[in-house]
This record gives structure tokens, C-alpha cells and sequence, in this order.
């Protein structure tokens, strides 16, 4: 999901320091990945990501499994920052975004699954400013191991997120790599008919490149890690309709130097 920010229209003395271009204050990479409520130095933000795909080849009834993505994500953003002489300075705007991917799953042995996937998209600002160009491609593993009370999965991923303005200017990207567990616990009735059980999980997430995000005021906050703790609930069946199903929901929270999030599942956490 792309962001732009108007310009203030106030004398320039009046206006904090710009960091440059309008649009490239934001981390487009960032914006797109689920639906949350994130909240950084300068930055808060409110996203929803429509997890719409179709399943081309079920791994339940072929060696292989391939399901094709195409989320759409819409989101406001308000950014605030201090003017010299000026008080508080604010800012929001709505964005939206649409991205088509890929995502196989290839099973190694009998509990073990790699998960290879690839996006790519373009998102801009209900404002105007220039259209970005989003991209996103990585690697899941997963491991799961039955017992008779609960299940248990382990999983770990590095991926790549990026995004470039189309009329140039900087890109913007970040690799991360991050593990986590997620124990499932079945529920003893039904949901809907289906049979329904409920996990709590963690993450541990590690970004590589540094992620950063830009101020008004051109500074910067820039973050390293992250940990994720939440709880999910899920069917053996999907609900939904045409290319719109869900099989699991979840929330979580995110927490880690100088950003906080509250994350809405829509699918297993990793």
C-alpha cells in the first residue's frame, strides 16, 4: 500500500524540516503486509488487507499445492510532527493498494512444508502523488507434529519487501528473518459444522536491513527486532464466499523498540 503525503501549505519557516519528496516519507513495503494498527515515532496508521486468492492445485489432493493471491489492502495514515513556532503539525490521508502472487507448497517428508512465494503490486494515495510499485518474495518452512492432545508447529521465513516510486527516486526495501511456534489445542464442539480448534503462538522477527521509517521533520526511527505474541482460531472447512475464504483468524500484538502494532489474522501467523 502506497502513501503520499500533501504538501503543508505553510510558509516555509513555519514547517518542520522536510525529509524529502512527500511520498518518500513512507515505508510502502511495510503498509501492505496485513491488516493492522501500527504505531511509530510520527507515524500511526489503520490497514486492512483483503487476503483474496484462489487455490489452483490443493496440496490435500496432489503432491504439490499452488494458490494464487490477489490482496487488496486500504488503509489512513496520520503523520504528526512539531512546527518551529507552529505547534503540532498534522497530517492524513487514505491510501489503497492491489497486488497479484504465488504461492506454492511443497512438501518434504511428512510433516515438513516450504512455502516459496512472490507478490507484486502498485498502491497510491486517495490524494494523488506518484504510483509505487510493490514487490515482495520470500520462503516459509513449517514442521508439525501430531500429538493426541494438541499440535504443534514450528516455522521460519525470510523474505524480501520492497517498493520504488514510478517517477524515480529512492526504493525502499527490508529482508527479515523470523521463527516462530504455534501450539493447537481442538475445541469439543463444533463451529458451523466444522471442527474448530484454537492456538496461541509466537514470533520472533530479526530485519536484516534495517526498517525504517521517515518523519515529517526528517528524522528518522529505525528498527531491528521484533517479537509477536497472539492466539488464533480456526475450522477445517473455510468460510467465505467466491475467492474471498477463511479457514482461520487471529490477533496478535507486536512490540519491539519504538513501534507497536496490533495485528488481525486472516490465516496461519506464519
Amino acid at each position: 500500500m502506497c502513501l503520499a503525503l500533501a504538501p503543508l501549505g505553510l510558509p516555509a519557516a513555519a514547517q518542520a524540516t522536510p525529509a524529502g519528496e512527500p511520498e518518500e516519507l513512507i515505508n510502502y513495503p511495510y503498509a501492505v503486509g496485513d491488516t493492522a494498527f501500527f504505531n511509530v515515532v510520527g507515524q500511526s496508521a489503520q490497514l486492512v488487507r483483503l487476503p483474496i486468492s484462489y487455490t489452483l492445485r490443493s496440496i490435500d489432493e496432489h503432491p504439490w499445492g499452488v494458490k494464487l493471491r490477489f490482496p487488496v489492502s486500504v488503509g489512513l495514515h496520520e503523520f504528526t510532527a512539531d512546527g518551529i513556532g507552529m505547534g503540532e503539525i498534522r497530517e492524513s490521508l487514505a491510501t489503497i493498494s492491489g497486488l497479484v502472487g504465488v504461492e506454492f507448497a511443497v512438501p518434504v517428508g511428512q510433516r515438513w512444508t516450504l512455502s516459496p512465494f512472490a507478490e507484486f503490486g502498485a498502491g497510491k494515495d486517495l490524494d494523488g502523488g506518484e504510483l509505487a510499485w510493490i514487490y515482495s518474495a520470500g520462503l516459509y518452512t513449517v514442521a508439525a507434529v501430531p500429538t493426541d492432545r494438541v499440535l504443534y508447529r514450528v516455522g521460519s521465513g525470510l523474505t524480501y519487501d520492497g517498493a520504488s516510486l514510478s517517477g524515480g527516486g529512492p526504493r525502499n526495501g527490508y529482508t527479515s528473518l523470523e521463527i516462530g511456534f504455534d501450539t493447537r489445542f481442538p475445541l469439543r464442539k463444533p463451529l458451523a459444522g466444522r471442527q474448530a480448534d484454537w492456538s496461541i503462538y509466537g514470533i520472533r522477527r530479526r530485519f536484516l536491513d534495517t526498517l525504517t521509517f521517515d518523519q515529517l521533520n526528517g528524522d528518522t526511527t529505525q528498527l531491528n527486532d521484533q517479537n509477536e505474541i497472539g492466539f488464533t482460531l480456526g475450522v477445517d472447512r473455510p468460510v467465505g464466499f467466491w475467492l474471498l475464504k477463511i479457514d482461520r483468524i487471529g490477533l496478535g500484538v507486536r512490540f519491539g523498540e519504538n513501534l507497536t502494532s496490533v495485528r488481525i489474522l486472516f490465516g496461519v501467523p506464519f
